[in-house]
């Protein structure tokens, strides 16, 4: 049964692209469609999400570990290949 879905918003998002525009417009929407790897409780502090565990192995290399059994939308395994794949679409460099 199709059933509609109504955000209430000041403003229409630009994109529903994670990677398109930072804005509040823009991000409000997407925490309702993408999960995070990590997020935040409410008091702040970093909880897993999709990772279940990270650390810093050096200046600029991170060990993630996946929650085991996710899959994507269409029922594909959610796998460290996807998570390559997110990062290497963002159009700009976090820290060259």
């Amino acid at each position: 049964m199709a059933q509609d879905l109504v955000i209430g918003s000041k403003l229409d998002p630009s994109s529903l692209d994670p990677h398109y525009f930072n804005s509040a417009d823009t991000v409000h929407p997407q925490s309702n469609i993408f999960e995070s790897l990590i997020a935040q409780d409410l008091d702040g502090k970093l909880v897993p999400n999709l990772a279940v565990s990270w650390k810093s192995l050096d200046d600029k290399t991170w060990e993630i570990k996946l929650r085991p059994n996710d899959t994507l939308h269409n029922g594909k395994p959610f796998t460290a290949e996807d998570l390559v794949f997110t990062f290497a679409r963002n159009p700009q460099e976090i820290n060259p």
